[in-house]
């Protein structure tokens, strides 16, 4: 684990909105960016392995995705499509 990853990982969490909501892991972006020091490393860690078996954690492949478009976009939409 180089220093690279875990300032990219230090950044990646230093960047969290804390008015966000909590996501379905259910920690608050404030507890993420305030703990950063204690779990960069582990995270780090639970994310390299992960890459390197080529397998995703169950809950991180579970997204609630939710598109919303303005009156432009669904008229570009509806002519890219046809």
């Amino acid at each position: 684990m180089g220093k690279m990853d875990l300032e990219k990982w230090n950044t990646i969490l230093e960047q969290l909105n804390p008015v966000k909501s909590s996501g379905p892991d259910l920690l608050h972006p404030t507890v993420l960016k305030e703990t950063k020091t204690a779990i960069v490393v582990p995270l780090s860690l639970i994310f390299k392995q992960s890459y390197l078996e080529g397998e995703v954690v169950d809950d991180l492949k579970n997204a609630h995705v939710k598109v919303f478009l303005k009156r432009a976009q669904e008229k570009m939409l509806l002519i890219t499509v046809l």
